[in-house]
């Protein structure tokens, strides 16, 4: 086998990284997705191998550790010098001069290892924390050998906040000491290129709450939801258009997913991925897109944004919206490999994303913390700044009023008045509310049950528990709330036998097959509980 031999821009990061050590600075790269990062480290392990160093990749999961093993082990002359720590590779060679180590396996075994050299991959997951496992590990690395240098590289480095990797008083990185010029790139024939087909369809966003740096994505679901047939509509019509094969569907929630899914009335060419599923089912998946033949259109959730390698991919559809840059520019790059079938990848965004940060080769300048001018909306009760899209404040909660003259003021009403006007109104009437499921656990004995999110319009209105595998009233509570929602109740006995009726298990088929098998509420009447609580106090049906 011929040794590979390095791009001119790989060879440029290599010489970038080693001036950047020659100054005692800890540095990293920005590597596009497509740049070739595994191959940029196995010559930077070559060469320390050859002054006899001791070196350790690190990498975040098991598929990025046997990428980079094969890349290396195929590249240096001395292959039976490397080893594998990876628990899921059932490999713990820690002993060998090069170390490729996942970071969740080789916490474990860290204490007393030593190494002249860590390369870490996907560089930005390194926190500014100190319960952040990289940093975990680096600290004792650097216990063991305080002279131990350390490089990083990555496609995405940015943090939630939209800084570099490189900012604030605690990073671990000091400079990034190389960028890859992707227009120039691309302009090469390195990367493809990426063409962004318009849409009249858009989500509206005004008034989601941004946790962390990020879109609540419980409350994107509920937007998103209202365009998804809208969409699936689209997009087939855009995929015909330009002889799209396969795609990667990017979906809020899980419910969204299976909306499309169902939508689009073809599971042979358009399946669903998510967490939920076992490694065996998404296996299986991922071989259908990368390996089957026609048209695959693959929708997934939360899934598939970092070290997932098909370059023929031809089509990314975005019905989800993030803030964050990071998440935007690693999904992006699943279409930036090239490959002699494709002439350029698409791009359909439904979630404004490419408004918020640009095209791929023309990427807004990240705001550096603390800095820039952002318009904001000023609290009248407290005086904080808020996003100009806020509905209440972030930090007294007070609610923003706008005022009807067009002038772009407004007045505030306290949270206490909120509250207090709340508590007057005693019955509520929810009219075609969009209902979520996720499971939780009580408080008091860990016991499992299914938590019903009732939305109305933009806002979530209440939770309802559906107490399931809970013994006493709770329980036959809630298998007479199931017998009073099938459309069927003869499903029930068919749905026992199946043992769906777990609460894991209920919440996923409320998920997935709520159409299927339950009636749509068009109201609910909401009234006092106990305590603070509410309750439901009534339920109307769709033609029933």
């Amino acid at each position: 086998m011929n040794k590979k031999i390095l791009h001119y821009f790989q060879q440029d990061a290599v010489t970038a990284i080693i001036e950047s050590l020659k100054k005692k600075q800890t540095p990293y790269v920005n590597a596009v997705t497509g740049f070739g990062k595994s191959l940029v480290m196995a010559h930077l392990t070559e060469l320390a191998l050859k002054k006899n160093k001791t070196v350790l990749q690190l990498v975040p999961n098991h598929t990025l550790c046997e990428q980079n093993y094969k890349q290396t082990y195929e590249y240096i002359s001395e292959p039976n010098k490397i080893g594998i720590c990876c628990a899921k590779l059932k490999r713990h060679e820690t002993n060998k001069q090069c170390v490729i180590a996942t970071q969740t396996s080789i916490v474990r075994r860290i204490k007393g290892l030593s190494f002249n050299v860590c390369l870490i991959d996907e560089a930005d997951l390194v926190g500014i924390d100190d319960d952040n496992t990289y940093r975990k590990i680096l600290a004792e690395l650097k216990k063991n050998n305080p002279a131990m240098v350390i490089a990083g590289l990555t496609g995405s480095p940015y943090r939630q906040d939209q800084g570099m990797i490189h900012q604030g008083d605690n990073a671990v990185f000091t400079e990034c000491c190389y960028e890859s010029d992707i227009p120039r790139l691309i302009i090469e024939g390195y990367l493809s290129s990426v063409v962004t087909l318009n849409t009249p369809v858009h989500v509206d966003l005004d008034g989601v709450k941004i946790v962390k740096g990020e879109y609540d994505q419980t409350e994107c679901g509920v937007r998103f939801h209202k365009i998804v047939d809208d969409a699936v509509q689209d997009f087939k019509r855009l995929f015909k258009e330009n002889e799209i094969k396969t795609a990667l569907i990017f979906a809020s929630t899980i419910a969204n997913g299976q909306r499309i899914v169902d939508q689009y009335g073809d599971d042979s060419e358009c399946r669903l991925a998510h967490g939920g599923m076992t490694t065996h089912q998404r296996a299986e998946i991922i071989r259908w897109l990368t390996e089957g033949k026609g048209n695959r259109y693959l929708v997934n959730v939360g899934l598939y944004t970092r070290g997932f390698d098909f370059p023929e991919l031809q089509c990314l559809v975005l019905l989800r919206a993030t803030e964050s840059m990071r998440l935007y520019v690693q999904i992006l790059g699943r279409v930036l490999r090239t490959h002699e079938e494709k002439e350029y990848g698409y791009l359909i965004d439904y979630g404004t994303n490419v408004e918020r940060f640009g095209p791929i080769d023309q990427l807004k300048p990240p705001k550096e913390p603390g800095n820039g001018e952002a318009p904001y909306k000023l609290c009248l009760e407290c005086g904080t700044q808020n996003r100009l899209a806020a509905k209440a404040c972030k930090e007294c909660e007070a609610v923003f009023i706008t005022l009807d003259d067009e002038s772009g003021k407004y007045t505030m009403k306290t949270k206490a008045q909120v509250i207090q006007e709340r508590e007057q109104k005693k019955w509520e009437y929810i009219d075609n509310p969009y209902l979520t499921f996720e499971l939780a656990f009580s408080k008091k004995d860990g016991t499992p049950m299914v938590k019903m999110k009732v939305h109305d319009k933009f806002r979530h209105v209440m939770d309802y528990y559906i107490c399931i595998e809970h013994k006493g009233r709770a329980g036959k509570n809630a298998v007479n709330f199931m017998f009073s929602i099938l459309k069927d109740q003869n499903n029930f006995m068919e749905l026992s036998k199946n043992a769906v009726l777990t609460a894991e298990n209920l919440a996923l088929l409320f998920s997935m097959h709520y159409d299927k098998y339950f009636k749509k509420m068009n109201r609910i009447v909401i009234g006092p509980g106990e305590g603070q609580f509410k309750e439901i106090k009534g339920v109307s049906y769709e033609n029933y």
